[in-house]
């Protein structure tokens, strides 16, 4: 609701938003790899490996998305 508030083009605004979210999801995805490997935090509830490594390929595939985000970015702003 800001962007038109600001006077900005609200699509243009709204890719925007949407481009800088996949930034924040390697971020969640490390932290929830962290956490749910805490023995401290989940002590008899530690996860299998099968679930490591759905997280792990979860963890690969947001990366994969980031790095498609900043090029698009970097593509938005030179044209």
């Amino acid at each position: 609701m800001a962007i038109p508030v600001l006077g900005a083009n609200p699509i243009k605004g709204q890719i925007l938003t949407q481009v800088f979210n996949v930034f924040f999801l390697p971020v969640i995805v490390g932290g929830t790899i962290i956490f749910i490997n805490n023995s401290k935090l989940m002590k008899d509830y530690k996860p299998g490996w099968i679930l490591n490594t759905l997280l792990v390929l979860a963890f690969i595939f947001s990366m994969i998305i980031s790095y498609t985000g900043i090029l698009a970015l970097i593509t938005s702003l030179k044209g």
